[in-house]
């Protein structure tokens, strides 16, 4: 996995960047603070395949709550139902189990 940040400040006539909100200086961190936690932040993510999984699989961690926030957070409007991989593969034999029964069923009446 890859991570990397950069932070970019652009305030008035001053620009700064660095790696890490700590290589800021003082005066520009306080204001770069005070704007991140308002209405106008927001967290740019990209991720490959791979890197979409792990986040899924990091939120499925989370509390129920807390995934709902992220959702609307994200624009997900609808909250899509998930079953794990283990789940889904005993649904489908159930499912499988049960049309074969039903073909059986349907074999062997006397009609």
């Amino acid at each position: 996995m890859f991570h990397t940040s950069t932070v970019l400040i652009s305030a008035g006539s001053e620009e700064w960047v660095s790696r890490t909100v700590e290589e800021v200086p003082p005066h520009l961190r306080r204001r770069l603070l005070k704007s991140t936690n308002g209405a106008n932040s927001a967290t740019i993510l990209i991720a490959d395949r791979r890197g979409r999984v792990e986040i899924a699989r990091a939120l499925r961690k989370l509390p129920a709550s807390t995934q709902r926030r992220l959702r609307r957070t994200m624009g997900e409007t609808s909250s899509k139902f998930y079953l794990p991989a283990g789940r889904r593969k005993l649904l489908l034999v159930f499912a499988i189990m049960a049309l074969l029964a039903a073909v059986a069923i349907v074999f062997n009446h006397r009609w």
